[in-house]
C-alpha cells in the first residue's frame, strides 16, 4: 500500500526534494506519492539479489545499485529495488543513465511467491521473464 500526498512536481524539483528525505517517495505521473517499506523477506531477497548481481558482473562495466532513481517515463521517476546501470558515471547522478536490469521484488501474500520483476503496467517496460522465487524455510 502507498499514500499519495497532494503534491505535484516536475522530475527536477522532485529529485532536489527527495533527497535527504527519510521516507520512500516516487514521482508517478506528476504526483508524489510515498512508499512503504517492505518486510523482511523482501528486504532480504533484495539485498541477496544484489550481492548476487554484484559478485557476478564487472564493476568495469556495470554498477549494482539498490534503490536508486530510474527515469522511466514522461513525469515518473521510480525507485526499484535494484537496478543495473553502466558503470563509470558521475557520483552526483540522481537517476540510472542506462539501466540494463531492473528489478522490483513483489510479494504475493497468498501464495508466499516473490516476482522479480515490475509488472508492465507500472514502468511501461517489456517483462522479459519474471523469476519465481520462495523462500527457504529453515
Amino acid at each position: 500500500m502507498n499514500v499519495q500526498l497532494p503534491l505535484r512536481m516536475d522530475k527536477t524539483a522532485f529529485l532536489g526534494w527527495v533527497q535527504g528525505r527519510k521516507e520512500r517517495y516516487e514521482l508517478d505521473r506528476g504526483r508524489v506519492v510515498m512508499m512503504t517499506g517492505g518486510s523482511r523477506a523482501h528486504w532480504q531477497i533484495t539485498f541477496n539479489l544484489a550481492k548476487a548481481l554484484d559478485a557476478r558482473l564487472d564493476p568495469n562495466k556495470w554498477a549494482v545499485l539498490p534503490e536508486f532513481g530510474v527515469d522511466l517515463e514522461p513525469e515518473s521517476v521510480r525507485f526499484p529495488d535494484v537496478t543495473v546501470d553502466v558503470a563509470g558515471e558521475t557520483a552526483k547522478d540522481l537517476t540510472a543513465t542506462g539501466p540494463v536490469l531492473i528489478a522490483e521484488i513483489l510479494h504475493r501474500h497468498r501464495s508466499g511467491s516473490i516476482w522479480a520483476t515490475r509488472p508492465p503496467n507500472i514502468c511501461g517496460c517489456q517483462v522479459l521473464r519474471p523469476i519465481s522465487y520462495s523462500p527457504r524455510t529453515r
